[in-house]
């Protein structure tokens, strides 16, 4: 599932399930308290890991064009009549599940991407620090800039807490 997947209009099972792939708390899944992670190798083997670390560009870390997209998909989504209200308040959760995301790395969303570190029981965003010397990130491409063109949701209820 892409977060561009998002713009579509897929069946309602489909949604469901893209939804829920996209939104599963990491190690499981993608979603951390400070980003939608752009990789999650947990489940490849121990050579595959070594390359999609917090340190590689395209590993463990927030891309901040991949959290907008999704943000403004779910949005799309939601504007859509013909899903279930079951699923439209999963939708909605979501969302904002992704908004309290965003702005749990708020100090780094003018970044392309951002990495993450685990302290003290909960997840810390921090800025993004090459493993080898190697980035593909260009300040040119504007990424950085998408959330100018999002509104959040109006409430945003405080996260909850981690379960220990």
């Amino acid at each position: 599932m892409r977060a561009c997947d998002c713009f579509d209009q897929p069946p309602a099972a489909q949604l469901a399930q893209a939804l829920d792939a996209l939104m599963r708390p990491f190690p499981a899944g993608l979603m951390t308290p400070v980003g939608l992670l752009v990789a999650n190798p947990a489940y490849a083997g121990a050579q595959a890991q070594a390359r999609f670390t917090r340190a590689d560009y395209h590993g463990t870390v927030v891309w901040a064009w991949q959290e907008a997209a999704l943000a403004a998909g779910l949005t799309r989504q939601l504007q859509r009549r013909d899903l279930p209200a079951p699923l439209q308040a999963r939708l909605r959760s979501a969302r904002l599940q992704l908004w309290r995301a965003i702005e749990g790395a708020r100090a780094l969303r003018a970044s392309e991407l951002w990495s993450w570190s685990y302290r003290d029981e909960s997840y810390v965003a921090e800025p993004f620090q090459p493993a080898r010397g190697e980035v593909d990130s260009d300040a040119a491409q504007l990424w950085s800039t998408t959330f100018l063109a999002l509104t959040p949701p109006l409430q945003l209820p405080p996260p909850a807490r981690a379960p220990r």
